[in-house]
């Protein structure tokens, strides 16, 4: 029984065991392809073997896998900033400042609309990441 189910956002697992510790010629190979794919589709599970979209036909042991959601994005972490707001919009700084709480940001909030009067500032909070991984390039020799 596969640890998957049909509609789950999978990535190739770099570190996983394959074949009982034992490697396949070209294991590494699928996994890199795999790999430079990035987020995957579940689209069918047959015990242990998955099929993603993109490789109609072709199905993998679910091994290689692991959800999207159990993989670390760069740079995402619980932060806040602060924006103005002008003609109805946010403006926040082109590198805004970044706050650890929301205590700590409302605290420098209010201090700027204090140095600031008349102008509204608002703390946000990142609630969510996004990332794709650069696919790798191949340098090719001339001989």
């Amino acid at each position: 029984m596969s640890k998957f189910k049909v509609g789950d956002i999978v990535v190739a697992d770099m570190n996983a065991k394959i074949n009982s510790n034992k490697t396949q010629r070209g294991d590494y190979e699928v996994a890199l392809a795999l790999q430079a794919k990035g987020r995957m589709t579940v689209t069918a599970v047959d015990g242990d073997r998955l099929f993603v979209d993109g490789q109609e036909g072709r199905y993998y042991l679910d091994s290689r896998f692991k959800l999207a959601s159990e993989t670390a994005i760069p740079h995402a972490r619980k932060t806040f900033i602060i924006s103005v707001i002008i003609d109805g919009k946010f403006a926040p700084a082109q590198r805004p400042a970044e706050y650890a709480s929301a205590a700590q940001a409302r605290a420098v909030a209010r201090s700027m609309a204090e140095k600031h009067p008349g102008s509204t500032f608002v703390v946000l909070e990142a609630v969510g990441a996004a990332y794709v991984a650069p696919v790798p390039k191949a340098d090719f020799v001339t001989l």
